[in-house]
């Protein structure tokens, strides 16, 4: 079973703090284990915990390395992302983003290409393994 949330605080930590809220992705093969887990959980952050979504995936968790980001560069990817810069059709433009940060069209491309290329590269490399 897995149970996904998405980090709000830190892309790179699978689980993540968010003001009150905890939000991770989990993986077990044991459904009782993770009730259980979870009950933990919520006593020890002396708050209730709440499951998102639950799903069967028989697949091999991925975990992609973003070693080599700035933390520019990861406060752009993030910001597109909320901002809807990814979503089909886009929410915000460049030109919107660039705005935002002060900056040229052409050094939020720079940023988010580069991040592009750096989770690509991850992704294929750990494809292969």
């Amino acid at each position: 079973m897995m149970s996904e949330g998405h980090p709000t605080h830190d892309p790179g930590n699978p689980a993540s703090s968010h003001g009150e809220h905890i939000r991770m992705s989990l993986s077990v093969s044991d459904p009782e284990a993770a009730r259980e887990l979870l009950v933990c959980l919520g006593n020890a952050v002396g708050a209730s915990v709440s499951v998102d979504c639950v799903t069967q995936d028989d697949s091999i968790p991925c975990s992609i390395p973003v070693n080599g980001l700035t933390e520019r560069q990861v406060e752009t990817a993030v910001t597109a992302v909320e901002r809807g810069y990814y979503d089909v059709p886009q929410a915000t433009s460049l030109s919107e983003l660039s705005e935002e940060f002060g900056v040229t069209n052409s050094a939020i491309s720079q940023r988010l290409r580069s991040v592009e290329r750096t989770l690509v590269r991850s992704l294929v490399e750990t494809a292969r393994r």
